[in-house]
């Protein structure tokens, strides 16, 4: 093959330098062409310039000032981290209503209820996959009838997969105990 066929000429060359000089263009305006060029230029964003942030999320953004347009400009945005972002982003009108939702739900003493069994594990509707799970001793004689694994796993500090493992047979034994689904 000849030498120099595939070389670029110098005038593509000087064309390329210039393009990479330049910020990149927008695709038809896109909004992530400008976020990436935000980052390209300025780094990462890692801090929230919102006066009022709780300091909650660790994700931050560029976020655009309200009444700007997108566009190569860094005095057209402002760092936030993702919450204040979202808040910033939504209409006063929006907040609004969602104030006022809140307010109108009010639950009731029997919901109430209800949400206080289900997390003590009394109510097991919302535990869909909790089992119930029987304690005995290497002897063969009952202690005790566990509303699901994770009771268990936290009050003796063993090992959940070999409680499982006991009970379905594959184990003789875990933590010193038998361990065996309840029959229905």
């Amino acid at each position: 093959m000849p030498k120099g066929i595939y070389k670029r000429s110098n005038k593509e060359l000087n064309r390329l330098k210039t393009m990479s000089q330049q910020p990149r263009k927008l695709r038809n305006g896109k909004y992530h062409a400008i976020h990436k060029w935000l980052n390209n230029y300025f780094g990462k964003a890692n801090k929230c310039e919102n006066p009022n942030c709780k300091g909650i999320c660790k994700i931050y953004h560029y976020c655009l000032i309200k009444g700007k347009k997108h566009q190569h400009n860094r005095n057209n945005y402002v760092l936030m981290c993702a919450s204040c972002h979202r808040l910033y982003d939504q209409k006063p009108e929006w907040i609004k209503k969602m104030k006022e939702l809140r307010k109108q739900y009010r639950p009731t003493e029997e919901t109430k209820r209800k949400i206080s069994k289900s997390c003590k594990g009394i109510n097991k509707g919302n535990m869909h996959s909790a089992k119930m799970i029987e304690q005995w001793t290497i002897t063969r004689q009952f202690i005790k009838t566990w509303n699901c694994i994770k009771d268990a796993v936290f009050f003796h500090d063993i090992n959940a997969s070999g409680i499982t493992m006991c009970a379905k047979g594959q184990l003789k034994q875990s933590g010193g105990f038998v361990w065996k689904y309840p029959s229905r």
